[in-house]
Order: C-alpha cells, then sequence, then structure tokens
C-alpha cells in the first residue's frame, strides 16, 4: 500500500481524479466517487467548474 500510495503522489493526479480515487478506494459506489469528482472540479484551484 505505501509504494503505491508513493507512486499516486509522484504521479501528481488532479484534485478531481484524486477525489474520485480516494472515494472509491473506500468501498462506495460509482456514482458517490463520480458526484465527489465534480464537486473537487468546482474548487478554485481547478478551474472552478468552468
Amino acid at each position: 500500500m505505501h509504494i503505491s500510495l508513493v507512486l499516486y503522489a509522484e504521479h501528481e493526479f488532479n484534485a478531481s481524479t484524486f477525489t474520485s480515487r480516494v472515494i472509491a478506494g473506500t468501498g462506495s459506489d460509482m456514482y458517490s466517487a463520480i458526484i465527489g469528482a465534480i464537486g473537487a472540479l468546482r474548487g478554485p484551484k481547478h478551474g472552478r467548474g468552468e
């Protein structure tokens, strides 16, 4: 698991991709992961949903 997290950190995912992977990793359904990723897109450091 540690190696996987290091590789993810080195790959520099954007906020929405990282958020969806974290949500999916908790065992939530696909729809929750997509909604979380869309929510992350609305942030000022990710383009504000534009």
